[in-house]
């Protein structure tokens, strides 16, 4: 199943296929509402929440205003209370993406005061000190996996 969204992913990006106007569907958790999207994204992209590599998963499409067409699909994974599970996880998608596709970059590093090992991970990650991110090329895009300030796994589809 999973392949089945990622090749459907692919194929929308690549196609630039348009993106129907739906009824806005329910909002999740109003405080994660107010922290992943701003008034923009309302305007021009869609929520959904399921599961995508067996974990759950909130995934946002962008389309352009004038065009409606998609360029962008955002999957966020569960949040994370520790620096452990959250790395573990990190890794974990990014060996399942190194499996299909070719990585162009990567980082793995925390900027000062921040460092791994220090027992402060987690504060670092929330204060954007975290640099955790593999790139990939794709057909039709590129693929981004990242740990976000929101201590949350992040892959990010993103047209050419």
């Amino acid at each position: 199943m999973d392949d089945m969204i990622e090749k459907a992913l692919e194929k929308a990006m690549s196609k630039k296929t348009p993106v129907k106007q739906k009824k806005k569907s329910k909002k999740p958790d109003p405080k994660l509402w107010e922290k992943l999207f701003e008034e923009n994204l309302r305007k021009e992209g869609y929520i959904m929440s399921g599961k995508f590599i067996d974990r759950n998963a909130l995934v946002t499409l962008h389309a352009t205003p004038k065009t409606n067409l998609l360029y962008r699909a955002n999957i966020f994974f569960n949040e994370h209370t520790s620096w452990y599970s959250l790395k573990s996880e990190f890794l974990e998608v990014v060996k399942y993406y190194k499996a299909k596709y070719q990585s162009i970059s990567s980082s793995r590093t925390f900027i000062d005061p921040y460092y791994e090992g220090d027992g402060y991970e987690l504060q670092g990650v929330s204060m954007d000190k975290c640099f955790y991110y593999e790139r990939f090329e794709a057909e039709g895009g590129k693929i981004s996996i990242e740990i976000s300030d929101m201590k949350r796994v992040q892959i990010r589809y993103e047209d050419k």
